[in-house]
């Protein structure tokens, strides 16, 4: 017997909220139900774009009987308390990063989700980009030996505008602070989820910038990790002109670096200095005279071929050469 799609609420109109209703719409086995807003004239919009029932009324919505879950997408700060509310009702609740902007509104909105019996889950969607994914199986397999070091940078320019466009943007009550809960936190946990549990941490952070704003607009950050190795964040909204956010992971055999370029497309390098031309039977060399014209090199043979978000590369140091798998 055919099984019916999963009926899907969107939770605040604002601009991710059609991202998650595009989503919805091309992913087999869901449904985009009804959409809810405080603001009419989002509500009406949103659900006359994507053909399905709106609302105002918080309450009305959440008793729709067509709904199995309900997608969050409304300022931080209301994440657990409009969640708790999903689960009562019964409905799987996934909210936008970042969960809430405390610990306490977390664990409350966990254990909501658990007496309910309902699933929770949070919207970090790099995880399932192809170049990290590849990342963290070379890294579990251990073909980059030991960890030594990890670092994640995230050096944006966001311009007043950008905070003056809504409220709540940059507030500690409803934004949970700046660049590092907000724009960072994508990349700082493909950090700790290829690196695994952080022991000690201490960071410095600043608003240097954007003075309207009660969070950070830059923030650094060193770390050691469980697994003995060492870490740093760079995080900002203040970084004029704003540049690609990047990871590196250093072991024992080799560094890995990830660029993600743009939401939906990476590109990942991996070094391996003991990289033999045998291990890799598709590889070919590429000269590697100097810096630059590595850079080069490593431009070109990137477009060669790719994995669907991602580009593969190896460059072996000590026999200056650049090879590519793909």
């Amino acid at each position: 017997m055919k099984k019916e799609p999963v009926g899907i609420g969107i939770l605040g109109c604002g601009n991710v909220a059609a991202i998650h209703a595009e989503a919805i719409r091309h992913v087999p086995g869901l449904r985009l139900a009804a959409v809810c807003s405080r603001s009419s004239a989002s509500a009406r919009s949103l659900g006359e774009r994507f053909d399905v029932a709106w609302h105002t009324d918080f309450e009305q919505f959440l008793a729709d009987p067509s709904l199995q879950a309900v997608s969050i997408c409304t300022p931080s700060g209301t994440h657990s308390e409009l969640g708790c509310a999903a689960a009562r009702h019964g409905k799987h609740v996934l909210v936008e990063k970042p969960i809430d902007v405390s610990l306490a509104a977390a664990d409350s909105l966990i254990r909501a989700c658990e007496h309910a019996g309902v699933c929770l889950g949070v919207s970090l969607q790099s995880r399932f980009l192809d170049a990290p994914r590849i990342l963290k199986d070379a890294i579990d397999a251990g073909r980059l030996g030991t960890p030594v070091a990890a670092s994640a940078y995230i050096k944006w320019y966001r311009s007043p505008d950008y905070y003056r466009s809504a409220s709540w943007r940059g507030t500690l009550a409803l934004d949970g602070g700046g660049a590092l809960i907000n724009q960072a936190i994508h990349t700082v946990d493909l950090l700790r989820w290829m690196m695994g549990p952080v022991e000690n941490l201490s960071a410095l952070s600043a608003r240097r910038f954007h003075s309207q704003i009660e969070g950070e607009d830059a923030l650094v950050a060193a770390l050691r990790f469980r697994n003995g190795a060492l870490g740093v964040i760079e995080a900002g909204t203040s970084m004029f002109p704003g540049f690609k956010r990047r990871l590196e992971i250093t072991g024992t055999e080799g560094t890995a670096m990830a660029t993600i370029l743009r939401p939906g497309r990476c590109v990942m390098a991996r070094r391996i200095p003991r990289l033999l031309p045998g291990r890799l039977p598709t590889a070919r060399p590429i000269p590697w005279p100097s810096t630059s014209k590595a850079i080069a090199a490593s431009r070109r043979i990137s477009q060669q071929r790719s994995v669907r978000d991602g580009i593969l590369w190896w460059m072996d140091i000590r026999a200056g050469s650049l090879w590519s798998s793909f």
